[in-house]
């Protein structure tokens, strides 16, 4: 599923779910499939005529998927913060440890370092216990903005700011409150952040 993440044909360009399926050397109604479900999520956009092309993501399409993705952690933590046992504790732990700690990324280390964020919070929504609101989670991802503009000093802006750390902190207090709102303000951070690069782009991506 990894590939319906990642944005790999310019906007504009249609997309040929033939061509795709050859490519990944799967089924082509799978790619139709997985094509109408990224139309219904306004990640694909059908032409009158049929043609299906990438959605731009806009800093408008930033703001409502961060918004989304906080609504959806806030609302785990309201719910079942009580409930985290010692084993989410320590992998959230480490896992903003290793965040919090990187200094640098470079092109190279930007996958590895997205996925990991990835991780941290898909934790953190695993304590729903529902795979499909981790699923639905895992869909707000634009790792395509990260990609196609990464810039070394737009990172260091990023890096660093302690407000990942905020959160481990207030979960491990099984402080909702304060869990809550160290969310939304890392959330607004790393949302300022992409709408930045993606207006630096000329306002799509």
């Amino acid at each position: 599923r990894d590939w319906v993440l990642r944005r790999r044909t310019p906007l504009g360009e249609s997309l040929d779910a033939a061509d795709i399926a050859a490519e990944l050397g799967i089924d082509a109604v799978l790619i139709h499939n997985a094509l109408i479900t990224l139309t219904a999520e306004a990640l694909v956009t059908r032409a009158d005529d049929g043609t299906l092309t990438p959605t731009p993501i806009t800093p408008a399409f930033v703001d409502n998927l961060y918004d989304a993705r906080a609504a959806i952690e806030t609302g785990v933590i309201e719910t079942y913060l009580d409930r985290i046992g010692d084993e989410d504790l320590e992998a959230l732990r480490e896992m903003g440890d290793e965040i919090a700690h990187t200094s640098t990324v470079t092109a190279e280390e930007l996958d590895a370092f997205l996925t990991l964020n990835m991780d941290y919070h898909v934790r953190l929504v695993n304590l729903a216990g529902s795979a499909q609101l981790t699923d639905s989670y895992r869909r707000l991802n634009v790792t395509t903005v990260w990609e196609q503009t990464f810039d070394a000093k737009d990172w260091a802006n990023q890096l660093g700011n302690g407000l990942l750390a905020r959160v481990t902190e207030a979960i491990e207090r099984k402080d909702v409150a304060a869990a809550k709102d160290a969310v939304r303000a890392h959330t607004m951070r790393v949302k300022e952040g992409a709408k930045q690069v993606v207006a630096a782009k000329g306002g799509a991506v």
